[in-house]
This record gives C-alpha cells, sequence and structure tokens, in this order.
C-alpha cells in the first residue's frame, strides 16, 4: 500500500466517524497542552525559587542537625532539625579562622500578634541576634535592627500589613502572647526588611509575614552545656558567615570539625541525626534537584495521558 492510498483511508475514516476523530484530536489536543503547560510552570517555578534562595548572602552557611529522612529536602527558613546548639557552639563557630559572624536562630510560637486592637493568630516570631539581618543580606526599608536584651521586634514588609487596621509603622508597638505561657510581651518596632528569601517554594500566594526578635528577651528554651556546665539557651539552627567568598568550602571543612570534635551539639544530638553545614550554592542544587523531580512527575502524568486518551478513544461502537 502507496502513500497516497494510506491517507486516502485515513480521510475516509475520519470523514466517516466525525465524533471520535474529534473527540481523539480533542485529547491529543489536551495532553500536548498540559505537557506544554506543566513544563513551563515547573521552569518558572524552579526559576523563582533560585532567585528568592539565591538573592541571600553568597559567603553564608547554615548548620542544623538533621535526620537521614530529612536529607536533601532544602530548609526554606525553619530551624529544620534538632535544637541542640548551645550558645558555647555559637560562640566557638564564631571564633573560627575565616568566620566573620556566626548567629544563632530559633522561634518562638505565639498565639496572637496585637496591634492598635487588632490581632493575628498562630504566628511564628524568629528569634535571633542583631546581626542576623547582615549575616542574611536582608536589607531594611525602614529603622534598624532590635537590640539584645529590648523589647523590641523587626517586621518584614507583609507583617506589617496583616493587621488590617493600617501599616504598622517603625516606634509603634505590637504585643506579643506567647503560646506555651501565655506571657504577653509589648515590644516596639525598631525596623522593616524586604521580605527577601522568605516565600513558601515560590509559590505566587506571596511572602509569609515574619516577625523577628532578639534572643533575650523573648526566647526561653534552655539546656545544660556539656562543656560549660552552665545552663545556656539552645538553638535550631546557626548561621555562619564567611569573611570571604572564596574561602567558604574551607570555613565550611572547619565547621564541621569543630562540630565533631568540640560542641555540646555532638553530645546532645540523636544517635541517627547528622550534622549539615550548607553552603548558599549547595542550598541552591538542593532546590534545583527538588524542583526538577517535581516537574518530571508532573510532566509525567501529562505525557501518560496524551498517550492514554486517544487509545482509550471508543472504536467498537461506531
Amino acid at each position: 500500500m502507496n502513500v497516497l492510498e494510506s491517507i486516502r483511508i485515513s480521510w475516509r475514516n475520519i470523514r466517516e466517524h466525525k465524533l471520535r476523530s474529534t473527540l481523539t484530536t480533542l485529547g491529543v489536543i489536551i495532553g500536548v497542552a498540559a505537557v506544554i503547560t506543566f513544563v513551563t510552570l515547573g521552569a518558572s517555578l524552579q526559576a523563582d525559587i533560585v532567585n528568592t534562595v539565591a538573592g541571600g548572602n553568597a559567603a553564608t552557611m547554615y548548620v542544623s542537625a538533621q535526620s537521614p529522612s530529612q536529607n536533601g529536602i532544602p530548609n526554606f527558613g525553619g530551624t529544620g532539625g534538632q535544637t541542640i546548639f548551645t550558645q558555647h557552639d555559637v560562640d566557638g563557630i564564631r571564633s573560627l579562622d575565616g568566620v566573620q559572624a556566626a548567629v544563632p536562630e530559633s522561634g518562638m510560637a505565639a498565639s496572637t500578634v496585637a496591634f492598635n486592637g487588632t490581632s493575628v493568630g498562630r504566628q511564628w516570631v524568629v528569634v535571633t541576634s542583631p546581626s542576623y539581618f547582615s549575616v542574611k543580606d536582608q536589607q531594611f526599608v525602614a529603622g534598624k535592627s532590635f537590640r539584645s536584651g529590648k523589647r523590641e521586634v523587626v517586621l518584614n514588609e507583609p507583617a506589617t500589613r496583616m493587621f488590617g487596621d493600617g501599616n504598622v509603622s517603625v516606634g509603634d508597638k505590637i504585643t506579643v502572647t506567647r503560646a506555651a505561657t501565655g506571657q504577653q510581651i509589648n515590644a516596639t518596632v525598631t525596623g522593616v526588611v524586604k521580605a527577601s528569601g522568605e516565600s513558601t517554594l515560590g509559590i505566587s500566594s506571596g511572602p509569609t509575614p515574619r516577625i523577628f526578635a532578639p534572643t533575650d528577651p523573648f526566647y526561653q528554651r534552655t539546656v545544660n552545656s556539656p562543656a560549660t556546665n552552665s545552663t545556656q539557651r539552645v538553638y535550631g539552627r546557626i548561621l555562619v558567615l564567611s569573611n570571604n567568598p572564596a574561602r567558604v568550602d574551607a570555613v565550611q571543612g572547619r565547621v564541621y570539625t569543630y562540630l565533631g570534635e568540640h560542641s555540646d551539639a555532638r553530645k546532645l544530638k540523636s544517635q541517627n541525626y547528622k550534622f549539615k553545614v550548607t553552603t548558599q550554592e549547595e542550598l541552591v542544587n538542593q532546590v534545583k534537584r527538588v524542583s526538577d523531580t517535581f516537574t518530571a512527575y508532573i510532566s509525567g502524568i501529562a505525557l501518560i495521558s496524551l498517550i492514554v486518551v486517544p487509545s482509550a478513544s471508543p472504536t467498537s461502537c461506531w
């Protein structure tokens, strides 16, 4: 059978079975459109996430203790593991050669946050040191950082708008109610930062409101330090800033050595947890791997539908 004869028979079948042909064509169009759409959305999502993550300081590292189930999963702002790093560990890492700054990071659950008679519920307050914002390369749009030992907070831009009855400004006071004890803390807003690096997986619903506060007096979680035999605050993560982006790998190695040989955390962590010192480059690569897997999975489903829909078109009833 020659090509022209095949085309003639095919065209005749199409004319004789118009509904079946229409449904088959429609299935193919929908399948192709789905594949193109999901691939495009996946690429856009990856670009959005990478831009969000890569917007931080290239010389920053994130120190945590993670379980095997967390391996390969990027951390987008939580403490990301066991809360086992004492102030002794923060000071020890800060003293390493090549380290410009080391700041703790943990959180305090707030049942409500109130401003000017309006309150919002279930907020997470990031507790850290004043130099946190320079380590994270977060830019102030107004005011300045809080001071240690003071009832002061910094908000990101979405947090200033979350109360509904007008934006919170520098100098205003908000009331944070500690979820664990019900204690109310009246705090003064000293600064407002841009909402960089805080969106959830780059989804376009917008950056999450964030409240930042000093560990003293907001944070109360403590543990006995094995190295000093004293009660110290204990944190879920340490942010480390290298004094030279070209020396990040060397500083990363020194941090690993300190954690494994001299830290309190090595005695406080669970046996199945492992230390993780993630550089900015590694974090970006983790994001890419996760988003690539997500895109491939969704695109695979669309591709299967493209194959199955035409082959499942009814034939016997025509």
